[in-house]
Protein backbone atom coordinates (compact mmCIF):
# COMPACT_ATOMS: atom_id res chain seq x y z
CA UNK A 1 0.00 0.00 0.00
CA UNK A 2 2.80 2.36 0.67
CA UNK A 3 4.59 1.85 -2.26
CA UNK A 4 1.37 2.41 -4.40
CA UNK A 5 0.76 5.88 -2.93
CA UNK A 6 4.47 6.79 -3.27
CA UNK A 7 4.31 5.99 -6.70
CA UNK A 8 0.99 8.10 -7.33
CA UNK A 9 2.64 10.96 -5.81
CA UNK A 10 5.73 10.63 -7.89
CA UNK A 11 4.04 10.48 -11.05
CA UNK A 12 1.92 13.84 -9.78
CA UNK A 13 5.01 15.52 -9.13
CA UNK A 14 6.20 14.85 -12.70
CA UNK A 15 2.92 15.63 -14.16
CA UNK A 16 2.48 19.06 -12.68
CA UNK A 17 6.59 19.57 -13.45
CA UNK A 18 6.61 18.48 -17.06
CA UNK A 19 3.24 19.27 -18.53
CA UNK A 20 3.51 23.27 -18.09
CA UNK A 21 6.94 23.58 -19.36
CA UNK A 22 5.86 21.50 -22.75
CA UNK A 23 2.47 23.30 -23.03
CA UNK A 24 3.27 26.58 -21.77
CA UNK A 25 5.69 27.89 -24.10
CA UNK A 26 6.04 31.65 -24.98
CA UNK A 27 3.64 32.52 -27.44
CA UNK A 28 5.68 33.72 -30.60
CA UNK A 29 5.06 35.67 -34.02
CA UNK A 30 6.20 36.67 -37.19
CA UNK A 31 6.75 40.16 -37.47
CA UNK A 32 8.09 40.21 -40.78
CA UNK A 33 5.59 41.05 -44.07
CA UNK A 34 5.57 39.14 -47.20
CA UNK A 35 8.97 37.62 -46.09
CA UNK A 36 8.55 35.17 -49.12
CA UNK A 37 7.85 38.18 -51.58
CA UNK A 38 4.90 36.55 -52.95
CA UNK A 39 3.36 39.87 -52.98
CA UNK A 40 4.13 43.28 -53.99
CA UNK A 41 3.57 44.87 -50.60
CA UNK A 42 5.32 45.04 -47.74
CA UNK A 43 9.07 46.38 -48.23
CA UNK A 44 10.36 49.77 -49.17
CA UNK A 45 13.31 50.46 -51.00
CA UNK A 46 14.78 53.34 -52.99
CA UNK A 47 15.53 54.78 -56.67
CA UNK A 48 19.03 54.09 -57.40
CA UNK A 49 21.04 52.94 -60.77
CA UNK A 50 20.49 49.61 -59.49
CA UNK A 51 17.01 49.21 -57.79
CA UNK A 52 15.86 45.61 -56.07
CA UNK A 53 13.32 43.94 -58.56
CA UNK A 54 10.56 40.83 -57.61
CA UNK A 55 11.90 38.28 -59.66
CA UNK A 56 10.99 34.33 -60.75
CA UNK A 57 14.40 33.36 -61.49
CA UNK A 58 15.02 31.96 -58.41
CA UNK A 59 13.47 30.69 -55.55
CA UNK A 60 13.77 28.95 -52.05
CA UNK A 61 9.85 29.57 -50.71
CA UNK A 62 7.24 29.59 -53.25
CA UNK A 63 7.96 30.71 -56.69
CA UNK A 64 9.45 34.62 -56.54
CA UNK A 65 12.54 36.07 -54.26
CA UNK A 66 13.81 39.48 -54.18
CA UNK A 67 17.08 40.36 -56.61
CA UNK A 68 19.50 42.99 -54.97
CA UNK A 69 22.47 44.54 -57.13
CA UNK A 70 23.27 43.84 -60.16
CA UNK A 71 24.24 40.42 -62.77
CA UNK A 72 24.95 42.10 -65.95
CA UNK A 73 28.82 43.05 -65.80
CA UNK A 74 28.34 45.53 -68.63
CA UNK A 75 26.53 47.99 -66.56
CA UNK A 76 28.14 47.70 -63.47
CA UNK A 77 28.17 51.10 -61.53
CA UNK A 78 28.47 52.26 -58.13
CA UNK A 79 25.24 51.41 -56.70
CA UNK A 80 23.72 50.46 -53.62
CA UNK A 81 20.44 48.14 -54.09
CA UNK A 82 18.05 47.33 -51.00
CA UNK A 83 15.01 46.81 -49.23
CA UNK A 84 13.69 47.13 -45.64
CA UNK A 85 11.18 47.68 -43.06
CA UNK A 86 10.87 49.67 -40.29
CA UNK A 87 9.59 47.10 -37.11
CA UNK A 88 8.63 47.40 -33.08
CA UNK A 89 9.57 45.08 -30.82
CA UNK A 90 7.83 44.86 -27.75
CA UNK A 91 9.80 45.81 -25.02
CA UNK A 92 8.52 42.18 -22.65
CA UNK A 93 10.35 40.03 -26.11
CA UNK A 94 11.83 37.13 -24.24
CA UNK A 95 13.45 36.09 -27.90
CA UNK A 96 13.87 37.47 -31.21
CA UNK A 97 15.21 35.77 -34.14
CA UNK A 98 16.20 36.38 -37.80
CA UNK A 99 16.27 33.93 -40.55
CA UNK A 100 16.27 34.75 -43.88
CA UNK A 101 17.49 32.66 -47.13
CA UNK A 102 19.64 33.89 -49.73
CA UNK A 103 21.81 32.97 -52.80
CA UNK A 104 25.13 35.11 -53.81
CA UNK A 105 25.95 35.86 -57.50
CA UNK A 106 29.29 37.05 -57.37
CA UNK A 107 31.49 37.97 -60.88
CA UNK A 108 35.46 37.45 -59.96
CA UNK A 109 37.21 39.18 -56.97
CA UNK A 110 35.54 42.11 -55.45
CA UNK A 111 37.06 45.20 -53.99
CA UNK A 112 34.33 46.43 -52.18
CA UNK A 113 31.49 45.00 -53.34
CA UNK A 114 29.48 43.07 -50.32
CA UNK A 115 25.73 41.53 -49.56
CA UNK A 116 24.63 42.71 -46.14
CA UNK A 117 22.03 42.77 -43.13
CA UNK A 118 22.49 46.24 -40.72
CA UNK A 119 19.89 47.61 -37.98
CA UNK A 120 19.46 51.14 -38.96
CA UNK A 121 18.07 53.53 -36.36
CA UNK A 122 14.85 54.84 -38.89
CA UNK A 123 15.27 58.55 -37.77
CA UNK A 124 18.37 59.36 -38.67
CA UNK A 125 19.36 56.54 -41.03
CA UNK A 126 22.39 55.47 -38.25
CA UNK A 127 23.77 52.40 -38.43
CA UNK A 128 22.78 50.58 -35.09
CA UNK A 129 24.97 47.25 -35.92
CA UNK A 130 25.77 44.81 -38.65
CA UNK A 131 24.96 41.39 -37.60
CA UNK A 132 25.70 40.31 -40.71
CA UNK A 133 27.97 40.44 -43.96
CA UNK A 134 28.98 38.64 -47.53
CA UNK A 135 31.40 39.51 -49.74
CA UNK A 136 31.71 36.31 -51.98
CA UNK A 137 30.30 33.43 -52.28
CA UNK A 138 31.87 30.85 -55.30
CA UNK A 139 29.45 27.80 -54.31
CA UNK A 140 26.15 29.63 -55.56
CA UNK A 141 23.76 27.71 -53.72
CA UNK A 142 20.70 28.89 -51.25
CA UNK A 143 22.15 29.28 -47.60
CA UNK A 144 20.40 29.68 -44.50
CA UNK A 145 21.19 32.61 -41.84
CA UNK A 146 19.66 32.74 -38.35
CA UNK A 147 20.88 35.66 -35.86
CA UNK A 148 19.95 36.14 -32.51
CA UNK A 149 18.73 40.15 -31.83
CA UNK A 150 17.00 40.05 -28.61
CA UNK A 151 19.26 42.11 -26.55
CA UNK A 152 19.79 44.79 -29.54
CA UNK A 153 16.52 44.96 -30.77
CA UNK A 154 13.82 44.73 -27.51
CA UNK A 155 11.65 47.54 -26.57
CA UNK A 156 12.76 49.51 -29.95
CA UNK A 157 11.58 50.65 -33.42
CA UNK A 158 14.13 49.46 -35.48
CA UNK A 159 14.69 49.21 -39.59
CA UNK A 160 15.73 46.07 -40.55
CA UNK A 161 18.11 46.94 -43.91
CA UNK A 162 19.42 44.17 -46.13
CA UNK A 163 21.20 45.32 -49.30
CA UNK A 164 24.12 45.04 -51.84
CA UNK A 165 26.69 47.24 -52.94
CA UNK A 166 28.36 47.75 -56.07
CA UNK A 167 31.46 49.61 -56.52
CA UNK A 168 31.46 49.23 -59.99
CA UNK A 169 35.26 47.65 -61.35
CA UNK A 170 33.24 45.77 -64.05
CA UNK A 171 32.49 42.60 -61.35
CA UNK A 172 29.42 42.82 -60.20
CA UNK A 173 27.36 41.53 -57.40
CA UNK A 174 24.21 40.33 -56.86
CA UNK A 175 22.07 38.75 -53.83
CA UNK A 176 18.80 36.62 -54.09
CA UNK A 177 16.78 37.25 -51.40
CA UNK A 178 13.87 35.19 -49.36
CA UNK A 179 11.98 33.12 -46.77
CA UNK A 180 12.86 36.50 -44.53
CA UNK A 181 10.88 35.73 -40.84
CA UNK A 182 11.91 37.50 -37.57
CA UNK A 183 10.42 35.34 -34.77
CA UNK A 184 9.85 37.59 -31.77
CA UNK A 185 8.86 35.43 -28.56
CA UNK A 186 6.60 38.06 -25.47
CA UNK A 187 7.43 36.11 -22.47
CA UNK A 188 5.52 33.45 -21.07
CA UNK A 189 2.01 32.59 -20.78
CA UNK A 190 0.85 32.73 -16.99
CA UNK A 191 0.48 29.60 -15.53
CA UNK A 192 -2.89 28.09 -13.91
CA UNK A 193 -3.07 28.19 -10.63
CA UNK A 194 -2.55 24.73 -9.49
CA UNK A 195 -5.45 23.03 -7.28
CA UNK A 196 -4.07 22.02 -3.58
CA UNK A 197 -4.22 18.43 -3.25
CA UNK A 198 -5.42 16.74 -0.53
CA UNK A 199 -2.77 15.75 1.99
CA UNK A 200 -2.13 11.86 1.19
CA UNK A 201 -2.54 10.04 4.80
CA UNK A 202 0.10 7.40 5.04
CA UNK A 203 -2.27 4.98 7.59
CA UNK A 204 -0.04 3.55 10.54
CA UNK A 205 -0.64 -0.40 10.46
CA UNK A 206 -2.64 -1.31 14.10
CA UNK A 207 -0.35 -4.02 15.71
CA UNK A 208 -1.43 -7.22 15.68
CA UNK A 209 -1.54 -8.89 19.03
CA UNK A 210 -0.05 -12.60 19.22
CA UNK A 211 -1.66 -15.53 18.65
CA UNK A 212 -0.78 -18.22 20.43
CA UNK A 213 0.83 -20.98 18.12
CA UNK A 214 -1.07 -24.13 19.42
CA UNK A 215 1.31 -27.06 19.74
CA UNK A 216 1.35 -29.84 17.79
CA UNK A 217 -0.30 -33.31 19.35
CA UNK A 218 1.40 -36.31 18.19
CA UNK A 219 -1.17 -38.51 15.94
CA UNK A 220 -1.09 -41.90 16.34
CA UNK A 221 0.48 -43.77 13.78
CA UNK A 222 -2.39 -46.26 12.15
CA UNK A 223 -0.81 -49.88 11.90
CA UNK A 224 -1.27 -51.99 9.15
CA UNK A 225 -2.11 -55.18 9.42
CA UNK A 226 -1.23 -57.14 6.19
CA UNK A 227 -3.93 -59.33 4.67
CA UNK A 228 -3.56 -63.15 5.37
CA UNK A 229 -2.29 -65.20 2.49
CA UNK A 230 -3.04 -69.03 2.78
CA UNK A 231 -0.40 -71.49 1.84
CA UNK A 232 -2.15 -75.02 2.32
CA UNK A 233 -5.63 -75.73 3.09
CA UNK A 234 -6.43 -75.75 6.25
CA UNK A 235 -7.81 -78.65 8.21
CA UNK A 236 -9.09 -79.17 11.58
CA UNK A 237 -6.26 -81.14 12.64
CA UNK A 238 -3.39 -78.12 11.18
CA UNK A 239 -5.07 -75.94 13.87
CA UNK A 240 -3.43 -74.36 16.58
CA UNK A 241 -4.90 -74.38 19.85
CA UNK A 242 -6.45 -71.05 20.40
CA UNK A 243 -5.72 -69.95 24.67
CA UNK A 244 -7.59 -66.81 25.61
CA UNK A 245 -5.45 -64.55 27.74
CA UNK A 246 -6.39 -61.30 29.72
CA UNK A 247 -4.30 -58.70 28.86
CA UNK A 248 -5.25 -54.72 29.53
CA UNK A 249 -7.34 -53.09 26.99
CA UNK A 250 -5.18 -51.04 25.41
CA UNK A 251 -6.07 -47.25 24.52
CA UNK A 252 -8.35 -47.76 21.10
CA UNK A 253 -6.00 -46.69 18.24
CA UNK A 254 -7.26 -45.74 14.73
CA UNK A 255 -6.89 -48.42 12.48
CA UNK A 256 -7.96 -48.48 8.70
CA UNK A 257 -10.77 -50.24 6.83
CA UNK A 258 -9.96 -53.86 6.56
CA UNK A 259 -10.06 -54.84 2.78
CA UNK A 260 -13.30 -56.90 1.85
CA UNK A 261 -10.85 -59.82 1.05
CA UNK A 262 -9.23 -59.91 4.42
CA UNK A 263 -12.77 -59.96 5.87
CA UNK A 264 -13.92 -62.57 3.78
CA UNK A 265 -10.97 -64.92 4.68
CA UNK A 266 -11.13 -64.28 8.05
CA UNK A 267 -15.20 -65.03 8.07
CA UNK A 268 -14.68 -68.22 6.56
CA UNK A 269 -11.91 -69.69 8.62
CA UNK A 270 -13.98 -68.59 11.49
CA UNK A 271 -17.09 -70.46 9.92
CA UNK A 272 -14.23 -73.34 9.22
CA UNK A 273 -13.66 -73.73 12.91
CA UNK A 274 -16.44 -73.59 14.58
CA UNK A 275 -18.44 -75.38 11.83
CA UNK A 276 -16.24 -78.79 10.85
CA UNK A 277 -15.88 -80.10 14.74
CA UNK A 278 -19.79 -79.29 15.09
CA UNK A 279 -20.87 -81.44 11.91
CA UNK A 280 -18.20 -83.90 12.84
CA UNK A 281 -19.41 -84.71 16.08
CA UNK A 282 -23.19 -84.67 14.92
CA UNK A 283 -22.03 -86.89 12.33
CA UNK A 284 -20.45 -89.47 14.62
CA UNK A 285 -23.31 -88.86 17.40
CA UNK A 286 -25.98 -90.42 14.04
CA UNK A 287 -23.62 -93.01 13.38
CA UNK A 288 -23.96 -93.96 16.78
CA UNK A 289 -27.63 -93.91 17.04
CA UNK A 290 -27.87 -96.06 13.62
CA UNK A 291 -25.84 -98.85 14.72
CA UNK A 292 -27.62 -99.25 17.92
CA UNK A 293 -30.68 -99.17 15.91
CA UNK A 294 -29.49 -102.19 13.67
CA UNK A 295 -28.81 -104.08 17.13
CA UNK A 296 -32.16 -103.77 18.84
CA UNK A 297 -33.90 -104.92 15.69
CA UNK A 298 -32.20 -108.23 15.25
CA UNK A 299 -33.47 -110.73 17.59
CA UNK A 300 -37.21 -109.91 16.28
CA UNK A 301 -36.45 -110.36 13.61
CA UNK A 302 -35.07 -113.50 13.94
CA UNK A 303 -37.98 -114.76 16.25
CA UNK A 304 -40.04 -114.23 13.35
CA UNK A 305 -38.45 -116.42 11.53
CA UNK A 306 -38.43 -119.41 13.63
CA UNK A 307 -41.56 -119.25 14.29
CA UNK A 308 -42.85 -119.55 11.11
Amino acid sequence: MKVLLKLSLLIVILFLAVVPALAQQPPCSNLIVNGSFEEDGGWHWELTPKPPTFTQDAAWDGSRSMLLGNLDPSTDTLAFSSVWQDITVPADASSVKLTFHYKLVSQGQQAFDEAKFVLLNPADGSILAVPWREKQDTAGGWKEVTIDLTSLTRGQTIRFYFGVVNDGNGNPTAMYLDDVRLMVCTGYAPLPTPTPMPAVVTPTPTPVPAVATPTPTALLTPTFTPALTPTTPITPASLPLISATSTPTPQPKARPAVPITAISIVVVILGAIVILPIAFIVLRASKGRGKAKAEGQSPQESGGQSAG
